[in-house]
């Protein structure tokens, strides 16, 4: 099909060029030109409704209202030039169409369509956008009139800014293809780099040779030029949809994507201010204005991001802080978990090496509790376990002590600054609260055991001993018959020795338990 379209717009262009009637009034020509446009459409068309991303989709819509005002300038130009002089509208009209043809284009290239940025942010790059077409349009009628008269001086002046805004979308293009990930729109982006350097050099090489002394057949040529332009441009997009692979196989770097993202923002904002500086040299109080709305609305814009990025990072840190609390406790019962225990031992161990005050440790047992979980269920055995869990920590005596799901049915607790008695006060405390609890439908009352060790650091190696010591302990209370209590005073005995490590801790514990 893209053959066939080359060589019937071939025959076209060359037909008007051979026939004098035709190219006399040039209307062929333009009309040459429109339906290239028409095919371009069509592909264009044919693309968007095979995009998957609304907003990879959504540029190749802006793309497609490029094409369509450029063709609607060009069908006007035809017309134009089918008319006589007095019948003839404003060519400034179709030159109007030229130059909106180009805002589709920086929306499609400036602007992002994701959830990244906010609405009001989008919103106000659709209207920088905008703002860019608006001072395009002064300075190009600074150069024409509204009638479409103009001078060579004027032609040259006009080509050359025509020429500045095809670079600036071109390497607007190029930059956002540099840093782009989404494969998506890296075939757009790939497609419109391609197709708008095309424009730019087969564009700029045709007005440089035609505003020269050229003799008819070089004119001929240069026309041929012109349109070969969107030929390829209509081949790059149908035939060469796909990236080559080579294009594939490298992916952005990450500093790539950061640069791009950064740069494209900035991209509006200097074609703004280059634009409104141009504007002033014909009319300083447009330029001005258009300078210091810029100003505001990128200021405005960048206190939006900056108030999104605030609000990111509150959100991101009553996350953590959530997530903190969620790998903290035990998803169960709703108590602290065993990496919270261990953590909470460290860290009471280190202030009682400062302090000099003893460190008490109980591991409790739910007695019998594999038989009531065969016996009853696994629901049964879960209700078991969070309703002594939560009577666990109702009755700790202090805000400081610690309680946590060391395992299985087996508890742990913490408690900082105790003595002796104090402990074998809690252990009973939590013992009794336990007898307490009714459990409808079970044979027996569930109870627990509980081993207590107390130690201290001028008597102990390290949390581990203290934590050892009360796992004897609880060893012993279960093979005495269970929902008992056994206490290990490990400050009792001699100062801890290091040379002897294991011996020590097997003599204390021994020591202590007599």
């Amino acid at each position: 099909m893209v053959t066939a379209i080359c060589a019937a717009n071939l025959l076209l262009v060359w037909s008007v060029a051979y026939f004098p009637q035709l190219r006399a009034n040039n209307s062929s020509t333009w009309f040459a030109y429109a339906l290239t446009r028409v095919f371009g459409i069509i592909a264009t068309i044919w693309i968007a409704r095979q995009i998957a991303s609304p907003a990879t989709r959504l540029r190749w819509l802006l793309l497609l209202l490029n094409q369509v005002l450029g063709m609607v300038a060009m069908v006007l130009y035809g017309i134009r030039a089918l008319l006589t002089e007095q019948q003839a509208f404003s060519m400034g009209i179709p030159v109007l169409l030229f130059i909106l043809a180009s805002i589709p284009s920086l929306l499609a290239i400036s602007c992002e369509f994701n959830t990244r940025e906010t609405l009001p942010v989008r919103a106000l790059d659709i209207a920088l956008a905008l703002l860019t077409g608006v001072l395009f349009v002064i300075l190009i009628f600074s150069l024409v009139n509204l009638i479409g008269h103009i001078d060579d001086a004027g032609l040259r002046k006009l080509n050359l800014v025509l020429a500045l805004q095809g670079v600036f979308i071109a390497a607007g293009a190029t930059l956002r293809l540099w840093g782009t990930v989404d494969e998506e729109e890296r075939r757009f982006f790939f497609i419109m780099t391609t197709t708008s350097w095309i424009t730019v050099i087969l564009t700029g090489a045709r007005n440089y040779m035609t505003l020269g002394q050229v003799g008819p057949f070089m004119e001929i040529f240069w026309d041929l030029v012109a349109d070969m332009r969107a030929l390829i441009i209509l081949v790059m997009i149908v035939a060469i949809y796909q990236p080559p692979e080579w294009f594939r196989n490298h992916p952005p770097s990450k500093k790539s994507i950061q640069i791009s993202r950064v740069s494209s923002s900035l991209f509006v904002g200097i074609t703004l201010a280059v634009l409104g500086i141009s504007v002033a040299r014909h009319h300083f109080f447009v330029g001005a204005s258009g300078l210091f709305l810029t100003l505001i609305g990128y200021g405005l814009r960048n206190a939006l991001i900056q108030e999104s990025l605030v609000q990111a990072e509150e959100k991101l840190l009553a996350a953590k802080d959530r997530l903190e609390v969620m790998v903290a406790l035990d998803g169960l019962t709703g108590i602290p978990n065993r990496r919270s225990f261990d953590q909470t031992l460290d860290r009471e161990w280190h202030l009682i090496s400062r302090s000099g005050q003893p460190l008490g440790i109980l591991m409790i047992d739910i007695d019998y509790f594999k038989a009531l979980n065969d016996t009853y269920g696994h629901s049964a055995g879960d209700e078991v376990l969070s309703r002594i869990a939560l009577t666990l920590q109702i009755a700790l005596p202090r805000t400081g002590d610690f309680i946590g799901r060391y395992g299985g049915e087996e508890f742990a607790a913490i408690l900082p600054g105790v003595n002796f008695s104090g402990l074998e006060g809690v252990a009973g405390r939590l013992q009794t609260a336990v007898h307490e609890l009714v459990f409808e439908n079970f044979a027996r009352p569930v109870t627990i055991s509980i081993g207590a060790a107390l130690g201290s650091f001028m008597n102990t190696a390290s949390p581990q001993d203290v934590l050892k010591a009360a796992d004897a302990a609880l060893y012993r209370a279960k093979a005495s018959g269970r929902d008992r209590i056994e206490c290990i005073d490990l400050t009792l005995v001699p100062a801890y020795e290091e040379p002897s490590l294991q011996q020590n801790r097997e003599v204390q514990i021994k020591l202590a338990g007599k």
